[in-house]
């Protein structure tokens, strides 16, 4: 038996870290964390070349800025659907609430109409 068999076989995703496909069921919030920590870190190396260039491009750099904002939401969205996996009942009210305000905020950035019948149009 050769070290290697006890490995476990990543999914595609894991892979190549491209967005997981949802057709074979939903992966496992930790999986989604992992998947958004690496496209932050990506984001983040892309946007360092880029500014260090000759002549860099703003579009870009903004291009890499938003997709760190982005990604950053989505770790704190699914850091908290993690711990709501082990959550206690004191506990998973809270980080619900949290979570609601999470997606809000993420589906604000995404330019995605949100309606908030608790704000009464403040």
């Amino acid at each position: 038996m050769n070290q290697y068999s006890s490995v476990q076989k990543l999914q595609p995703w894991e892979k190549t870290w491209e967005k997981p496909s949802f057709d074979s069921g939903r992966p496992s919030a930790k999986t989604q964390l992992a998947y958004w920590e690496n496209e932050k870190i990506r984001a983040v190396n892309d946007g360092k070349h880029e500014k260090n260039k000759r002549e860099p491009s703003l579009e870009l750099i903004t291009k890499y800025e938003k997709k760190i904002e982005e990604a950053n939401l989505e770790i704190e969205r699914w850091g908290i659907k993690l711990q709501l996996e082990d959550a206690t009942e004191e506990q998973r009210e809270s980080l619900e609430l949290k979570l609601k305000d999470v997606e809000k905020r993420l589906a604000v950035f995404r330019g995605e109409v949100v309606d908030d019948a608790s704000n009464n149009g403040n």
